[in-house]
């Protein structure tokens, strides 16, 4: 995570080192209108986890769905639109700080309402995350693997906690 740009994945590739790189869904391009509008059937790894492959050309992309955290995700942003109606009747000065209502509203001369495309649009990212990959492993053992890398976060955050460290800058 963290590491997605063109010059790092063509560094790993330059070197034969194999990768598992989280994407970001919103900003890259080809994941927001390729990879995510790819058609196929979702393959379920477990009760919370379901995987497709898509391949763009000579890159490998593992879509992973969370259908909990889809629902989530709907709530949350049922939820959102909800407070934002009951904003947009105060007036344009309650929203103009929060980005989360912003990205739902449309400007139209001197009123503003809500879009109901970038609602559908949002939508789309729903319990979704995208995983690129130059591995040989199954999409399951590829979302599989990287959901390890929480475990293995979480293990080093408790650590820094138990043994009380200082922050290292390096």
């Amino acid at each position: 995570r963290g590491m997605v740009s063109s010059s790092v994945i063509e560094g790993l590739e330059a070197r034969g080192l194999g990768y598992i790189l989280g994407m970001r869904l919103r900003r890259a391009k080809e994941v927001r209108e390729a990879v995510l509008s790819h058609p196929g059937r979702y393959q379920k790894v477990a009760d919370n986890l379901q995987v497709k492959e898509v391949r763009i050309e000579d890159r490998r992309y593992i879509v992973c769905l969370n259908p909990e955290e889809a629902a989530k995700d709907k709530r949350d942003r049922a939820l959102i639109l909800e407070a934002l109606k009951e904003k947009l009747t105060q007036g344009p000065k309650a929203w103009v700080g929060n980005r989360g209502f912003r990205r739902y509203l449309r400007v139209e001369k001197d009123a503003v309402k809500i879009d109901l495309r970038k609602v559908e649009a949002e939508a789309r990212f729903d319990g979704k995350w995208v995983l690129r990959t130059n591995t040989d492993l199954p999409a399951s053992e590829v979302a599989v693997q990287y959901k390890r890398l929480l475990t293995v976060e979480q293990f080093f955050y408790t650590a820094k906690d138990l043994l009380e460290t200082r922050p290292i800058f390096h």
